[in-house]
């Protein structure tokens, strides 16, 4: 039923841009009639078309600057869904911006008649592309200023989009079977009810599930298959054989660039964003795109090089109850896909590109360096399997003939790294909480991670590699770890070091469901504030669930009856309890009654402040500066806190999770806005997974099933 919705909204949209380009058409003509009847008026002083006219026989105009110089572009092209001109560049999703020293008016005083750019107004938007692009800066009235899609007429539209299914109904019946997730004899028992049913108007032919499965594959031809590759690894002098589940990342990143549904909504140049705000023009971020990593990226590479940015995430996932039988999936997005696209869960989304294996703990080895570092080895010899074609065409590139029939030369690279902590040091090989550097991303010492004001150096791939070579030169296994230890590394080559144009530990990103909802705020602020509502007693415990069940509902947060004491594993249930919790305490941990729990409020208060410029969709250079100063008030007034709550709390506040909102505003200059790395959309893709696991497995070697329902779902999906 909603695959028929989609259908029926792309038609009546269709219609819509087809009455608008008509009104649009007749407007011009009216218009040109009335212009000659007026310039040839006998008395000659009759007034010229209105400036409201004007607009609308030309209704965008845009200075482009082309070899230095403005030159006024007047759009009289149709104009698609959104009202901007119908105007493409063959590499490249349409804007419609420009550049700070180029600007367009209408009036004549402004210098439009004598070809001068005229002054920039406010808010005005203006692009500027990456040189290799080759794409002129552009400049747009913010009324005007869109990201321009192709309209669905340009699409080409199949007539029968249900085949192989040899009707619409057949194929809306299968759909419902597969999502419920229904047995063989349901499925037969579907179909034979169905068959009585059905009307003359339309025929329903399939006869029973064994059909219905021929023809799901037939389907799912279309799409990368998985593919099971053998990998082994030593240990103890003995070699272990894993199986490694994968798609070939290459191939299912072409997929979508055939796809014409969701190819030409694909970013192959970086730009940079501004907006004029009266005096200069601010730069601002959201995309991967907008921000500066990928700016740099294509910097180094050939000039027809288009980047395609992947972007990562893995992290174990309990499928049963009790969490005794789990899941290890690899979850891929495109970069240079609009964040609605990229993180929907969608065809043009998230989606299961692999399986990693899950090395059983050993009573006898477990907690060792040896077997520590033999699971590490095991995880990163499997994902090189499914990086195997990216890092053959990020040495040289590919050209590929698209959906637009334009060859392109496509860059592949690793731009976002998207995991918690724990799968953070995973893929960066370092130690951990207990190395001497426990952060993934530079080298702060494990006593100084609390403090904020401290600048320290970056880690790098080209360093870890040096390290690693330099301390397997050595003569004794005890040297060697030496070494190691003492820049926290592990005696593992890392996968990602032969992906060119790729450093790990940039690529490693801020996580704010981990850092901030359920680690800054879930493990330790409300952790510590419990602490003092309970020194007060029983009646400021009762007091505060009481004010959460007497705050107002609100869309879009949840309302709390009791969260004292209450253990919550949700971070968006962490996140709306730090939002009222200012409101609820306030007048219960006061200066009178409580010192230091009203010390610790105002730092609450201020990591409120902090976490809502993390959550930012849009960044300007105004708002990340704003962000640095919420980030230095909170750092401060928590330096506070814990020099005067130490000796009563005894809590160490020496952690990566807090150190690691240094690197926040960093990775947004670099990466764009957080919601391009957060790992909350790729968490939500474990509930299907698991649901697959009870509904459509036998609980023996499910992996395999797992990923054969998963691959069906996807076909259902396009």
């Amino acid at each position: 039923m909603a695959h028929t919705r989609v259908c029926e909204k792309k038609e009546r949209q269709r219609r819509e841009v087809e009455e608008l380009t008509e009104i649009l058409r007749e407007t011009r003509k009216k218009c040109q009639r009335q212009k000659f009847r007026t310039e040839s008026h006998d008395d000659g002083q009759a007034p010229g078309p209105s400036r409201a006219v004007e607009n609308l026989v030309n209704p965008i105009t845009i200075w482009a600057v082309q070899d230095g110089v403005a030159i006024r572009e007047n759009q009289d092209n149709d104009i698609d869904m959104h009202g901007s001109s119908a105007r493409s560049h063959p590499s490249s999703v349409d804007f419609v911006p420009a550049s700070p020293d180029h600007q367009h008016h209408d009036n004549a005083s402004d210098g439009v008649n004598d070809g001068t750019p005229p002054a920039p107004q406010l808010d005005d938007i203006k692009v500027e592309y990456h040189p290799h692009s080759r794409i002129p800066s552009t400049i747009q009235l913010f009324s005007d200023f869109s990201r321009c899609r192709p309209t669905e007429d340009t699409m080409p539209h199949s007539a029968s989009p249900w085949e192989p299914f040899r009707t619409r109904l057949d194929f809306e019946v299968a759909e419902i079977a597969l999502a419920a997730a229904m047995t063989k004899d349901q499925t037969n028992r579907l179909f034979e009810l169905m068959r009585r049913a059905a009307s003359a108007k339309e025929d329903f032919t399939l006869q029973s599930h064994d059909e219905v499965r021929t023809l799901w594959k037939m389907v799912s031809e279309r799409f990368t298959p998985f593919e099971t590759s053998k990998i082994s690894v030593p240990h103890q002098g003995k070699a272990h054989e894993y199986k490694m589940y994968s798609r070939c990342l290459w191939n299912w990143a072409l997929d979508l660039m055939r796809d014409s549904q969701f190819a030409p909504h694909f970013v192959f140049d970086a730009q940079r964003l501004y907006k004029f705000n009266g005096a200069h023009f601010v730069q601002f971020i959201d995309e991967p795109w907008t921000a500066n990593a990928f700016w740099d990226v294509q910097s180094h590479l050939p000039p027809d090089a288009k980047p395609l940015a992947f972007i990562l995430y893995a992290d174990k996932a309990k499928l049963s109850s009790f969490g005794t039988e789990k899941g290890y999936p690899i979850i891929v997005r495109i970069a240079n896909l609009p964040v609605e696209i990229r993180n929907s869960t969608g065809v043009g989304g998230g989606r299961v590109v692999g399986w990693l294996p899950i090395v059983k703990e050993n009573s006898k080895h477990s907690k060792k360096t040896s077997f520590v570092n033999f699971k590490n080895a095991v995880w990163h010899e499997s994902f090189l399997k499914l990086l195997e074609t990216v890092i053959v065409h990020s040495k040289s590139g590919y050209w590929f003939d698209c959906w637009d029939h334009v060859q392109r030369l496509l860059w592949p690279l690793i731009l976002i790294l998207s995991a918690d902590y724990e799968e953070q040091c995973v893929m960066s090989l370092i130690q951990g909480l207990k190395g001497k550097f426990p952060c993934p991303v530079c080298l702060v010492p494990q006593d100084q991670q609390s403090v904020f004001l401290d600048k320290h150096p970056l880690c790098t791939s080209i360093q870890s590699l040096d390290i690693l070579n330099a301390a397997r030169s050595t003569s004794t296994e005890k040297e060697k770890e030496q070494q190691l230890k003492a820049y926290s590394l592990r005696d593992v080559e890392n996968c990602f070091w032969k992906v060119s144009h790729c450093d790990v530990h940039q690529a490693l990103s801020f996580d704010r469901l981990h850092t901030n909802n359920t680690g800054m705020w879930g493990d330790h602020l409300w952790s510590e504030l419990q602490f003092w509502l309970k020194e007060l007693g029983r009646e400021a415990v009762v007091k505060i669930d009481a004010n959460f069940d007497a705050l107002p509902r609100w869309r879009d947060l949840r309302h709390f009856s009791q969260v004292v004491g209450i253990d919550f594993n949700d971070g968006s249930a962490h996140e709306d309890i730090s939002k009222m919790i200012i409101f609820a305490a306030q007048n219960v941990l006061n200066r009178t009654d409580s010192e230091l729990g009203y010390l610790l409020l105002c730092c609450i208060r201020c990591y409120v402040d902090l976490n809502i410029y993390a959550a930012l969709e849009v960044h300007t250079e105004d708002t990340i500066a704003a962000g640095r100063d919420a980030l230095s008030r909170f750092s401060m007034l928590m330096d506070l806190y814990i020099k005067e709550s130490q000796p009563e709390t005894k809590k160490s506040w020496n952690f990566p999770k807090k150190h690691l909102l240094m690197h926040l505003f960093d990775d947004i200059l670099a990466k764009g806005v957080t919601w391009n790395y957060n790992t909350k959309p790729n968490e939500k893709m474990h509930g299907p997974l698991r649901t697959i696991y009870l509904r459509r497995t036998n609980f023996k070697d499910v992996a395999p099933q797992i990923l054969h329902y998963d691959h069906w779902l996807l076909t259902c999906d396009d």
